[in-house]
């Protein structure tokens, strides 16, 4: 005897069809995307606006990055085990946070004095 769902199934599957996406198709889609994110994130922390927030990120991804590279005991750099250079750049990126870099060199400052912003005090965090 058949199972009850299967005529239920078989019936579904004849109205509508199933669309099956490779896993391809998937892994080429995210990959894209996380490259715009890098752009992204570059993009803003080179122009210097949304600094706090991108560089935030920059640090989360640079230190994923380097915890995702480690091959004890096989570490490209030979001088230090422990030091690379993605954990160079996070903290060159935590100073850009502290010292309020997009201010002098970038937008941020800019952007703080618009009426938009000083409109919207939830919004000044972005660019403070």
């Amino acid at each position: 005897m058949p199972h009850p769902l299967s005529s239920l199934l078989r019936s579904q599957l004849q109205r509508r069809p199933l669309k099956w996406r490779s896993v391809f198709e998937v892994s080429q889609r995210r990959s894209d995307e996380l490259s715009y994110r890098h752009l992204l994130i570059g993009l803003s922390l080179l122009v210097g606006l949304m600094v706090r927030v991108s560089a935030a990120f920059g640090v989360a991804l640079l230190l994923m990055y380097w915890t995702a590279h480690m091959d004890w005991p096989f570490i490209e750099n030979t001088n230090n085990f422990i030091v690379d250079y993605h954990v160079v750049y996070a903290v060159v990126c935590v100073y850009l946070i502290a010292y309020r870099a997009g201010h002098v060199w970038g937008l941020d400052g800019w952007v703080e004095k618009l009426a938009f912003i000083e409109q919207r005090p939830s919004l000044r965090f972005l660019v403070a």
